[in-house]
């Protein structure tokens, strides 16, 4: 079969490997279809380990994209977990799922570090693994080492959107923001290919704390005509045109936001909008509701350099407080 569903004869094997076709689509465009087929996978054969722990991996994934509620779909993600490894303990990608929801559902920096630490010990050639645990310890201010397994992470699979773009990512919360830009301009070819917009959007965000802002705004801008529907792009113009001095042109388009598209826009990012259009206020409003629905992003609020102008605020150190994190010294002299 195609895309539509397997016949009665279909093994639960082939479920699972279209599942796994779908999974590995760009962004979000697979993840219904994935799910779908480990779903048929597991009617087939209840005990696939496999199957439950990619089910796992494709609903946090659905909680990063906001599909539905990020709590819920982190809840019903743990319960596949744990199944998975009921059922086999040594399942990598079970370990992978685990970290995931301990990182953005219990807010366990250590339990999560050691998940992925068991990941990549299974399997030492899973980027998933690597690119995981590199993101997390960027998340802590442990920069050195997150970029060591980043970087391992582009060797095992060099074309790979999102760990290419999870290698610039890490130097640029690590405030190395030449290297990020060379990481996000390498990849900003194939995700124009792809229609993912996630290396020029980054692009614009280091260019920003270059002092580049004026560019920021206009690879902003271009990706957002590239790519009208995805609200994540305005927020983040939202947030470049107030570090112009724009804050009219911000504080319109977190309107249109509020008009257009605010139920697939997580609330970290929303936060990043008030703050380019001067409202401190509703910026600390949607990150405490990013903290109540755990927004897998929230993790990322200490290191993240664009919210620098909060900092001198006893709010974002009482937020910073209930997760558990620190605002690091950046690894690289910001420029």
């Amino acid at each position: 079969c195609s895309r539509g569903w397997c016949s009665d004869v279909c093994s639960s094997d082939l479920a699972y490997l279209k599942g796994l076709y779908h999974w590995n689509r760009p962004g979000d465009d697979g993840l219904l279809e994935a799910l779908q087929y480990f779903d048929r996978a597991l009617m087939l054969d209840p005990q696939f380990a496999a199957a439950h722990a990619s089910k796992a991996r494709a609903l946090v994934a659905q909680a990063e994209y906001q599909v539905e509620r990020p709590r819920d779909l982190l809840v019903r993600a743990r319960a596949c977990a744990q199944r998975a490894l009921e059922l086999d303990p040594d399942h990598w990608r079970a370990h992978v799922a685990l970290g995931d929801i301990r990182r953005s559902l219990e807010w366990d920096w250590q339990g999560a570090e050691a998940a992925y630490v068991r990941a990549s010990d299974l399997n030492p050639s899973s980027e998933s693994a690597h690119r995981a645990r590199g993101v997390l310890l960027a998340s802590r201010g442990r920069f050195g080492e997150a970029i060591d397994e980043v970087d391992l992470a582009v060797e095992l699979d060099p074309l790979c959107l999102t760990v290419g773009t999870s290698a610039a990512w890490v130097r640029y919360v690590a405030g190395d923001f030449d290297g990020a830009a060379v990481r996000c301009r390498q990849y900003a070819e194939l995700d124009q290919r792809y229609g993912f917009s996630a290396a020029p959007r980054l692009l614009g965000a280091v260019y920003l704390q270059m002092g580049r802002v004026h560019e920021a705004i206009a690879i902003l801008r271009h990706a957002s005509a590239d790519n009208p529907d995805e609200p994540v792009l305005m927020a983040w113009l939202a947030n470049a045109l107030g570090a112009a001095g724009e804050r009219a042109a911000a504080r319109a388009l977190v309107d249109a936001i509020a008009g257009r598209a605010r139920h697939r826009l997580a609330d970290y990012h929303l936060s990043l909008a008030y703050i380019g259009a001067g409202d401190h206020e509703a910026a600390f409003a949607a990150l405490d509701r990013a903290l109540d629905a755990r927004e897998p992003l929230i993790a990322h609020v200490a290191v993240e350099p664009r919210f620098a102008s909060l900092h001198q605020d006893e709010r974002f150190g009482r937020l910073l407080a209930t997760l558990g994190l620190t605002v690091p010294r950046p690894a690289h002299a910001r420029r």
